[in-house]
């Protein structure tokens, strides 16, 4: 397993953190790995996951689910169950060593090491996991002070507590062009659990509808009408947001910024399984949709 930590104020994303856009910045990513080359661990510092210790707690277990039955006052038997199920956001603990390898003195080591987590403080971080299943990919936050003790005058033990909000873990980004696939585009969540997918035009639009249909066999209908230049649409949130066409419209919705409305009250998420999305309005006006899977 090997887990990188990266803050979102660095150039270094998960958009691009596995593909030719990925960029040095000032801020390199934290990466902490079960296996590393201890034999020549004095040529640079190491970090690596401490696996007695648990490694990375929280990633591969359930998070709890936040809603409760309520009573059948009607009836007396029984209960009333949620409408929706809501899960709790997941919390990780990553247990880590440290190596500033031999030629390192202890102020200095520990002014590395310090310098290296307080990077990682108080900022969005990206997170992404490498394990047997793949490249897997969310979002938080370091919710605890990191925790450590040094081991010698060159290394120390460190634990980081971070929550992410999103309980699910998603893969890399698919994006597809819809005049590149004048077919319906056909996508596999190898996932289990639901994933939502944006839809970006990058031009001037007024509409967008798409046919939806589910490894499960049910259909959706995901449309939008409205008069924008370009538009960034997430199926999971039904929040439509870009650049209006005519700024000074008065009919602009205060809180999307747009002149334009979603049909319909339903989320749309990818099952897993094989999905197809079809374009109804038949290529008319390019746009990119980024597909990913997701794991609970």
């Amino acid at each position: 397993m090997r887990i990188t930590i990266c803050p979102q104020y660095s150039n270094n994303s998960t958009q691009g953190m596995y593909t030719q856009e990925h960029e040095v910045s000032r801020v390199e990513p934290l990466t902490i790995s079960d296996s590393c080359d201890l034999d020549r661990w004095w040529e640079r510092e190491v970090w690596f996951l401490e696996a007695d210790n648990g490694g990375v707690e929280g990633w591969e277990t359930l998070t709890a689910i936040k809603d409760q039955t309520f009573d059948d006052v009607l009836l007396g038997d029984g209960a009333y169950a949620p409408q929706y199920q809501h899960m709790s956001a997941r919390d990780l603990t990553v247990h880590g060593v440290y190596i500033a390898g031999p030629e390192a003195s202890t102020l200095r080591m520990q002014s590395a090491f310090r310098g290296r987590l307080n990077m990682l403080y108080g900022v969005r971080l990206d997170i992404v996991i490498i394990d047997e299943v793949g490249v897997r990919i969310t979002e938080g936050w370091l919710s605890a002070s990191p925790s450590w003790e040094q081991l010698d005058h060159y290394g120390a033990r460190f634990v980081l507590k971070i929550t992410c909000p999103e309980p699910r873990r998603f893969s890399t980004v698919t994006t597809m062009h819809s005049q590149k696939y004048w077919r319906p585009i056909q996508y596999t969540n190898w996932g289990d659990a639901p994933a939502p997918f944006i839809v970006k035009a990058t031009q001037a639009v007024t509409s967008i509808r798409l046919q939806v249909t589910l490894a499960n066999g049910a259909n959706h209908i995901l449309e939008w009408a409205g008069d924008a230049d370009s538009l960034t649409l997430d199926s999971g949130t039904l929040i439509p947001t870009g650049s209006p066409k005519n700024p000074e419209d008065k009919t602009i919705n205060p809180f999307t910024g747009l002149n334009g409305i979603v049909s319909g009250s339903e989320r749309v998420y990818l099952m897993p399984g094989k999905n197809v999305i079809t374009d109804l309005n038949g290529g008319a006006v390019p746009y990119d949709i980024d597909l990913r899977g997701a794991w609970w």
